[in-house]
């Protein structure tokens, strides 16, 4: 009797516990794509746990995984199977767990094959240059959207690259033709002379190999020599005063 009384107990425990993940999954689920697409980008640079609620989430989740383990074990050692609604509730954690581990990319490239990559933000191209979401970016680029596409502030796909160091997305928008001076708005700066700011010295390389012009200055006269000196830059020093002698 006490047996029974001990597996009803966890039965009733794995329902609540799977009632609170299926919610905080489904509200992640939301945010993934249904907000991020009326917002027109990230809310977050990062993937979850991003909020207090997704660390909840994420928390019930760890707790359904051991209810899980706990289900499985006590069936074990007591030479029973499983009851249909632990299996159920087993195969909802489960399921649930899967959705948690998308990464962020798989979702954007969900929502963008859904609508259209014609209706995408602009942010977005950018967005993914600057985190490195290569297959995100190629597949913008592949249907319609323009490599040289400009957020409001003037911030191009490349220059996010080139800021952000992300040396696979410079090399697939340079190979689709980015105009490699393109300036933002306020600062005026171009994608080398961010890339210089930043201390991306791989990505000034890279650059400078495709014709960049080192001698552009930003809003506050600055070339990207004078930022790889003013950031003590040996190397970013070197490869444009080495151009410069070519």
């Amino acid at each position: 009797m006490s047996e029974r009384i001990c597996v009803e107990r966890l039965t009733d425990g794995g329902i609540v516990l799977t009632a609170a993940i299926t919610v905080f999954t489904a509200r992640t689920v939301c945010e993934q794509t249904l907000l991020t697409w009326g917002r027109g980008g990230h809310m977050m640079e990062f993937s979850p746990p991003q909020f207090g609620l997704d660390l909840i989430g994420m928390l019930c989740l760890i707790l359904g995984i051991i209810w899980a383990l706990a289900v499985v074990v006590v069936s074990l050692t007591n030479r029973q199977r499983i009851s249909t609604t632990n299996r159920w509730l087993i195969a909802l954690i489960l399921a649930c767990s899967g959705l948690w581990l998308v990464p962020y990319e798989e979702w954007k490239l969900l929502l963008v094959r859904a609508h259209g990559a014609q209706h995408t933000p602009k942010s977005w191209a950018v967005r993914a240059a600057a985190l490195g979401e290569i297959r995100l970016l190629d597949y913008l680029l592949s249907n319609g959207v323009d490599v040289n596409t400009r957020t409001s502030s003037g911030q191009s796909p490349l220059g996010a690259a080139a800021a952000a160091g992300q040396m696979a997305a410079a090399r697939l928008l340079l190979a689709r033709g980015a105009y490699l001076e393109n300036r933002t708005i306020i600062s005026q700066e171009t994608p080398l002379t961010e890339a210089a700011q930043m201390n991306r010295s791989g990505l000034v390389k890279l650059l400078l190999d495709h014709g960049a012009d080192s001698k552009a200055r930003d809003v506050m006269g600055f070339t990207a020599l004078d930022w790889a000196k003013h950031n003590g830059n040996a190397e970013t020093v070197r490869l444009i005063q080495g151009q410069h002698t070519e």
